[in-house]
């Protein structure tokens, strides 16, 4: 559910690339040397994988983007859980996952209620990557959706929750629209699409309403 507008999505995926050097299917570092990670809230390595809507993999791009701190290593297995987060980024035409596997645990024992913030992210490019908080999980560690994003000082902020706990859309509005931010409201149902327009200033459309796919 993150910008629904599939424009702005391909800007992200290369964006994504250009900003974390992804090399292909088999994952590319492209660094002779890594860095160390310059925080424990920075993952060490990531995945973004674009599927089609009956679930089959269109593109996959994978990368260890930077060495862990006190001689761990960074693991390649994304089956863990615990140092795994996963984030949806819903387009209009296809189904798409942004992981980030961590040096260490950063899952909380915590499971999310209705109405909580599940995760905060900061950082200077439009698919932020620096854990900011990770206030609890969902029951089923499946990927997060974005229910805000807001702009400050020229970093995005991005919050996100359970899937669950967005309820359908009915009358009410799928987006609201500011300035410097995004807010996604309810879940529009599978024929349906809440997208927002990206010629469009927010003055233009302060409230976005699903509309057929």
């Amino acid at each position: 559910m993150l910008w629904q507008a599939s424009s702005l999505f391909l800007v992200l995926v290369a964006q994504a690339q250009s900003q974390f050097n992804f090399g292909g299917h088999y994952g590319n570092p492209g660094y002779s040397v890594l860095s160390r990670c310059p925080l424990a809230a920075n993952p060490c390595r990531l995945r973004v994988e674009m599927r089609h809507s009956d679930g089959s993999i269109l593109q996959s791009f994978h990368s260890q983007v930077c060495i862990c701190n006190g001689g761990k290593s960074c693991s390649s297995d994304w089956s863990l859980t615990n140092r795994v987060i996963a984030r949806n980024l819903h387009s209009a035409t296809m189904n798409v996952t942004f992981d980030m596997l961590f040096c260490e645990d950063v899952s909380p024992r915590r499971v999310c209620s209705d109405g909580d913030i599940a995760l905060e992210v900061s950082g200077s490019m439009l698919i932020p990557d620096q854990l900011e908080h990770y206030h609890c999980r969902c029951i089923d560690n499946r990927p997060l959706y974005l229910k805000e994003r807001t702009t400050v000082n020229h970093r995005f902020h991005h919050k996100y929750v359970c899937r669950s706990h967005f309820q359908p859309c009915t009358t009410n509005s799928c987006m609201s629209t500011r300035s410097n931010s995004l807010t996604y409201n309810c879940e529009c149902p599978s024929d349906k699409k809440c997208e927002y327009s990206i010629l469009l200033s927010p003055r233009a459309q302060p409230e976005v309403y699903c509309t057929p796919r």
